[in-house]
């Protein structure tokens, strides 16, 4: 997380921590990190997060979905 302290704006850096989480199987820690991201964006530049970090996030939300109960998947393959 210190990584964020130094440029709030870089989404690669979110990017980066969000696969970490979703690695670890901290899906929701990774949910946080994208939504903090969209919330600095929107806040500071008026921009959404971009297309790379959408669509981990997407892929986060279906696998929790469709994932068993009480299971969490770790890998995106």
């Amino acid at each position: 997380m210190k990584i964020l302290t130094l440029d709030v704006w870089d989404e690669d850096s979110y990017l980066a921590l969000m696969q970490c989480y979703v690695l670890q199987g901290k899906d929701l820690e990774a949910i946080k990190i994208f939504r903090r991201c969209e919330e600095v964006l929107q806040r500071e530049l008026e921009v959404s997060p971009n297309q790379k970090l959408q669509d981990l996030l997407q892929r986060i939300v279906q696998r929790r979905t469709i994932a068993p109960e009480g299971r969490e998947q770790t890998s995106f393959t």
